[in-house]
């Protein structure tokens, strides 16, 4: 079983770190792969 992030989740995490952008894209990532922590591009 892969580790995995809830969208919400991963909408919590993006609303925290708003102003950080390498964050932003590693959330697009996790958004784009369900929230799987195990999806690696």
């Amino acid at each position: 079983m892969d580790a995995q992030l809830t969208s919400n989740e991963i909408n919590l995490a993006r609303e925290t770190l708003h102003d950080f952008d390498p964050a932003q894209h590693a959330l697009n990532n996790l958004e784009k792969h369900n929230g799987n922590l195990e999806r690696y591009e």
